[in-house]
């Protein structure tokens, strides 16, 4: 004999979806099979805002990402040229160096006049500015390109976020569906966290049953004299635990369809089943 325990509930949607947009726009194209009761496919695109805003966004950002990269480009070969540059004034000073020493030696022996040694001298200390601010030009560079490398990389985010935003211009199914409620029509502003549609999941139905006590004792224990240990209650799968086997119909008049129920991490007595529909 095989113990059998009926029961009764409503048959609800696994999925539940809502069409709500991310981003508030007008509504430039709608899918004809968004319509109450129909049956989409995943991927479907069913409402289109219109991408106009974020295109230009989008260009915008990409422009300015651009811009950023070239000028940190520009600076690598400035930083090329202030580094030779150095190197050229840091070899001209030596030779100022040698000449003045050369220089101050004849003035020693009274074959140079001390105005042209002061005017070596004048040239040496010129000549060491250069080579000091070419010094300070090039150390600035790292601080210039840390500054560019942060400003590019905000640039860089701008831009995803704008083609982010462009990409959510279209609301596809996420899955199959049929199609519940619509409020939503061609040419209508599109405001944003505000659902245009919904749908319904059409790959699995949950069924919240209802068993009276007499009946569910019968299949929970064996033949309603040994009970169910209760660590079975404590399993990720109720039903395997107890070795139930489920059964779901749909009876209307003398039409009657049954599919094969499995329970999914249910831990009550009264768990959902969920059906292939």
């Amino acid at each position: 004999m095989v113990p059998r325990a009926v029961g009764y509930g409503p048959a609800v949607p696994a999925q539940v979806w809502e069409a709500v947009p991310e981003v508030a726009g007008r509504v430039v194209a709608i899918h004809p099979r968004l319509k109450r009761g129909a049956i989409v496919e995943a991927g479907t695109v069913l409402i289109t805002i219109d991408p106009a805003e974020y295109e230009l966004q989008a260009a915008q950002a990409e422009a300015n990402a651009s811009s950023l990269q070239a000028q940190v480009d520009e600076l690598a070969v400035r930083e090329d040229a202030d580094r030779a540059m150095l190197s050229t004034e840091e070899q001209s000073l030596a030779l100022k160096e040698r000449d003045l020493d050369r220089l101050r030696q004849l003035h020693a022996q009274t074959v140079v006049p001390t105005a042209e040694l002061e005017s070596a001298e004048r040239d040496l200390l010129n000549q060491r500015l250069r080579v000091q601010t070419a010094a300070k030009t090039l150390a600035l560079v790292p601080s210039q390109r840390r500054v560019l490398e942060a400003k590019r990389a905000q640039a860089a985010a701008q831009w995803e976020e704008a083609r982010l935003r462009l990409s959510r211009t279209t609301i596809a199914a996420p899955f199959d569906c049929r199609i519940g409620e619509v409020r939503v029509e061609q040419g209508q502003f599109a405001s944003r966290g505000v659902p245009l549609a919904t749908a319904e999941g059409t790959a699995v139905t949950e069924v919240h049953a209802q068993f009276s006590a007499d009946d569910i004792r019968l299949v929970i224990g064996d033949g309603g004299v040994a009970p169910a240990p209760l660590a079975a209650f404590q399993e990720p799968h109720l039903g395997a635990a107890l070795q139930v086997a489920v059964t779901v119909r749909f009876t209307s008049g003398d039409f009657t369809v049954a599919w094969e129920g499995r329970d999914r991490k249910s831990t009550r007595l009264n768990s959902s089943h969920r059906i292939r529909s």
